[in-house]
């Protein structure tokens, strides 16, 4: 071993023996440092992509909620106005242009509507794919309890009769029984609303009292729509 190791310094300069320890001392020195910085760096990626993608969880659990309560805050709008009398329920007219004024300002809305066991009635009103709103009614207490959708003039009164479903008892639709019996703030289930043309809808309800001191009850329900 003595020998070769004389035989290969007589053949290489001393210069390059002396500065060979210091060369790969060095490079094993830079290898480590980038290996380092590699990780490093890796590290850092992978923190910035949890980071980011945290943010987009958040800012959409953020949208979603803001979404999500509006229907409720609309339906605790119109229960405070039945219980400090704003709302009459005897004057159907004054109810349809209220909820018209509600679409019209809330272009997010589609359906907003109100139902009574007591009066026996259900009213609200529409946003139609179009654009154009509608008004809806159904009357319990008539012979022929069909609910009537109706087209609006500029003003939100009726126009013309868009729509008729025959024998439809509102009080046992789907969002109604909801609130009945959730008795508060809720979500219904998710079903098919038909009239005029069919959609899947989430109903927000909640139960509107008119006034403590009368037994006037009712029920407000804002819909989120599955498919528009």
């Amino acid at each position: 071993m003595n020998q070769l190791i004389k035989k290969i310094s007589g053949k290489v300069p001393l210069r390059i023996i002396m500065v060979l320890p210091f060369v790969l001392q060095i490079l094993t020195a830079v290898g480590l440092v980038g290996y380092l910085s590699f990780r490093n760096g890796q590290q850092s990626v992978e923190d910035l992509e949890t980071q980011l993608r945290q943010e987009i969880v958040n800012r959409i659990q953020d949208r979603l909620k803001s979404y999500l309560s509006k229907p409720h805050a609309i339906n605790q709008i119109n229960a405070n106005d039945l219980e400090i009398g704003k709302l009459n329920l005897q004057e159907i007219s004054g109810l349809e242009r209220h909820f018209y004024k509600q679409i019209e300002l809330f272009d997010w809305a589609r359906y907003i509507y109100f139902g009574s066991d007591k009066h026996r009635l259900s009213s609200g009103a529409e946003r139609a794919a179009d654009g154009k709103i509608n008004l809806g009614y159904w009357d319990g207490k008539s012979a022929q309890s069909g609910f009537y959708t109706y087209g609006t003039n500029e003003q939100g009164d009726r126009a013309k009769i868009i729509s008729v479903i025959e024998n439809n008892e509102v009080l046992n639709r789907p969002w109604y029984r909801a609130a009945l019996k959730a008795g508060k703030a809720a979500w219904g289930e998710i079903y098919v609303w038909a009239a005029p043309y069919p959609n899947v809808a989430l109903p927000a309800v909640k139960a509107c009292l008119r006034s403590p001191r009368t037994d006037d009850r009712g029920f407000c329900c804002r819909f989120v729509f599955v498919r528009y």
